[in-house]
């Protein structure tokens, strides 16, 4: 992770690196293309600094990506190193004749790694089930909480609101039996369905196929079955 123009890691693994890092990014002012254009010629000369400049003055766009993927489960250093390493990547590609802005470059590249991150941390922290594992036969949705969400955004937030405590007690169950982490995974879930996206739209935020999102959602109504009968 860069701090300051330096790559740096997270040693102690701790809140204080995270702040530390935080703070020195909000140092950074943001360059004009002008500046730009004029540190991809310093760095086509070999210029470390003006390459560490460059990262430096842009990973503000990193750690706003990175927030958007804690609800994967995974540490925000770890996403944030994640990011980190897809910016650095970016540099050594960047070719400031083409037109564009640097961010605009990047941005592929951040979130590519991030993704990795936020997928694999689903992917292998998950203590009894897997989204690779076959999905199950759970063909009777009709008394599920995800299959009383309505379609309409309007309606949506009603349903949160109504059932903000089942909610909330199904996203402890899912941490508790799925992996640290579902609970707000579902609820990321429920956040974009509010605001009109689509299920593949989730899949593609985090990097996982059809197939493991519908295998998500199967262990969500799965859980949730559970918790209604138990009630």
């Amino acid at each position: 992770m860069y701090q300051n123009g330096k790559n740096i890691t997270f040693t102690d693994r701790s809140n204080n690196s995270v702040n530390m890092f935080l703070r020195n990014i909000r140092k950074s002012a943001p360059l004009t293309t002008a500046e730009e254009y004029e540190l991809w010629q310093l760095m086509q000369q070999g210029d470390q600094r003006a390459r560490e400049r460059l990262i430096f003055a842009n990973l503000r766009y990193v750690v706003t990506l990175a927030k958007q993927y804690l609800a994967s489960g995974a540490a925000l250093d770890d996403l944030l190193m994640a990011g980190s390493l897809g910016i650095t990547k970016a540099a050594d590609l960047f070719d400031a004749r083409q037109g564009h802005r640097f961010i605009s470059f990047a941005t592929w590249y951040i979130r590519s790694e991030v993704q990795k991150v936020a997928y694999d941390h689903i992917r292998h922290h998950s203590s009894n089930l897997s989204l690779d594992q076959p999905i199950s036969a759970y063909d009777d949705d009709s008394d599920t909480l995800l299959s009383r969400l309505p379609s309409d955004s309007a309606s949506a937030t009603d349903w949160h609101v109504c059932f903000e405590d089942s909610l909330n007690a199904l996203k402890r169950q899912l941490d508790k039996n799925c992996w640290m982490g579902a609970g707000e995974l579902l609820d990321d879930y429920i956040s974009m369905t509010e605001k009109g996206y689509t299920p593949t739209d989730f899949a593609r935020k985090y990097h996982i196929t059809s197939s493991q999102q519908r295998r998500f959602l199967e262990i969500v109504n799965n859980e949730s079955r559970q918790l209604l009968q138990a009630a």
